[in-house]
């Protein structure tokens, strides 16, 4: 039987790979999250999830935490196995139509792991963190402030017309 950590707060950094201020940006962004939806993103970081898988492993988490407002089912666990090399997410029912398993995935392709590949665990982690936050609040119909809203596919990236003349 595993036994799982307490929680240490939105943000669990277990295995170290998270630095003050990125913490800090996280855990602000999560509590005005919660404030304003009652969903909440537990970031989790462990060194390994042996002997389970990081599936099993973040459902446990998810399971025991409990993340979101009560009786509405709206956390998220973003878990992050470092010596393991992987990630997932598990999401409640209450965000699924928010973040569906594509566009976690899509998160994790453009945000996440470019920045693991290169080492960078605090960036992978706080943009995704981000993403996901931004999707959620838009299901919700609130902004979050220091979150670039998320585009729509296919929406163009408004040009700044002083870029034009540099």
């Amino acid at each position: 039987e595993v036994v799982l950590p307490q929680p240490q707060g939105f943000v669990s950094d277990f295995a170290g790979v998270i630095d003050q201020p990125t913490r800090s940006k996280l855990a602000n962004l999560i509590r005005e999250l919660q404030q304003k939806t009652g969903a909440e993103i537990a970031v989790v970081t462990v060194e390994t999830t042996q002997p389970l898988t990081p599936f099993d492993y973040a459902l446990k988490i998810f399971e025991t935490w409990k993340p979101g407002a009560k009786g509405k089912d709206n956390g998220v666990v973003f878990l992050v196995a470092s010596k393991d090399r992987k990630m997932f997410v598990t999401t409640g029912y209450g965000v699924e139509g928010m973040l569906p398993d594509g566009k976690v995935g899509a998160i994790q392709d453009r945000y996440i792991v470019p920045a693991f590949k290169q080492g960078n665990y605090s960036q992978g982690i706080l943009a995704g963190t981000q993403a996901m936050a931004a999707e959620i609040a838009q299901g919700y119909g609130v902004t979050l402030t220091g979150v670039p809203a998320p585009r729509r596919r296919g929406e163009e990236v408004p040009i700044n017309p002083l870029f034009l003349f540099l």
